[in-house]
């Protein structure tokens, strides 16, 4: 394999947005599919363990990778009509963009969203009332044990909350290639997340899917530290789902608590239970809970991933001992 592919005992640093200091015993970057093919023979040669990465912006790295590191770089956008495909390696952000400007709709309320095409389906990307999975058509994907590729139709993704077939059921399986989505031609935002509809009241922009995606830009500013100035993941925490059985209890015991009704149950905001046990702003060595947004760890200097579990697991035990909930971490450890 050429130098310009692969490489052996690279920092992951400045590749992950937590900014852990991690050094991965090879690294491959391909940006097409003949060069991923090419590292998954190669690392079934030497009998190497393979962790697939895209922008990394929702794992927690340790100090050492070992086995080799795909950095996911298929690049590629194409549409017939409503229909778009994306490759695996493209932001999803310009992604969410590009779709607008061809005034093709559906994805403005996942906007700003870190991370890549290719992560997105596998946990199921959502926000504001949206999910992806209500726009994916197929995810074609990769068997990185036997080179097999196939298509999955969106009924066969497993998909749930901030969850896949490619997170959960089969994660060391596939590695995802490209994404098709179905689109659509109305400009029709959904609006059931009343915060949109007071932003949208407050900037005095008109009704569209490019004045929604503008103002959950500015949401998603507001309450979200920058990656790029506070290193984070973004949400460290799903929010808790309780079957209805228990509404009866919690609000009797905690009238104030803030409860959504979902398809699953009954949604309560992470943010919200942690604020409450207390733990907003704790810190463990340079790792902190945002006093922005409690459901956030940021990197203040040279935190690593034994003070990111360090404080994971006080943040769970506080709530636990609070509320009797079980907090559910989004980012993968490795």
């Amino acid at each position: 394999m050429t130098s310009d592919i692969i490489k052996k005992n690279v920092s992951l640093r400045s590749l992950n947005s937590l900014r852990l200091d991690s050094v991965a015993e090879y690294l491959a970057t391909p940006a097409s599919l003949d060069a991923l093919l090419e590292a998954l023979n190669y690392a079934r040669d030497k009998r190497l363990a393979i962790t697939v990465l895209g922008e990394a912006t929702n794992v927690v790295l340790p100090p050492r990778l070992p086995g080799l590191a795909i950095k996911i770089c298929l690049q590629g956008l194409e549409h017939d009509g409503t229909r778009v495909q994306a490759r695996a390696g493209e932001n999803w952000h310009q992604l969410v963009n590009w779709t607008l400007d061809l005034e093709l709709y559906g994805l403005e309320n996942l906007s700003l969203i870190p991370g890549t095409v290719g992560a997105a389906p596998m946990q199921n990307i959502g926000a504001y009332g949206v999910e992806l999975s209500e726009f994916v058509q197929e995810v074609h994907a990769i068997n990185r044990f036997t080179l097999e590729q196939h298509a999955f139709a969106a009924e066969d993704c497993q998909f749930g909350y901030r969850t896949s077939l490619f997170k959960d059921a089969e994660a060391e399986a596939w590695i995802i290639i490209n994404l098709v989505l179905q689109l659509r031609a109305e400009d029709s935002p959904d609006l059931t997340y009343t915060g949109i509809i007071d932003a949208l009241s407050e900037s005095g922009l008109g009704l569209s899917a490019k004045s929604v995606a503008s103002v959950v830009c500015d949401l998603r500013r507001s309450k979200l530290p920058d990656p790029a100035s506070n290193p984070n993941v973004g949400s460290f925490f799903k929010n808790v789902v309780v079957d209805r059985s228990r509404v009866a209890e919690l609000r009797s015991a905690h009238p104030d608590m803030p409860m959504f009704t979902a398809q699953d149950g009954y949604r309560i905001p992470s943010a919200w239970l942690i604020e409450q046990a207390g733990m907003k702003g704790k810190s463990v060595g340079d790792l902190c809970v945002s006093r922005q947004h409690a459901l956030v760890l940021e990197n203040n200097g040279r935190a690593s991933a034994e003070e990111v579990n360090k404080l994971a697991a006080a943040v769970k035990q506080a709530v636990a001992e609070r509320f009797s909930l079980q907090l559910e971490q989004e980012p993968i450890s490795y």
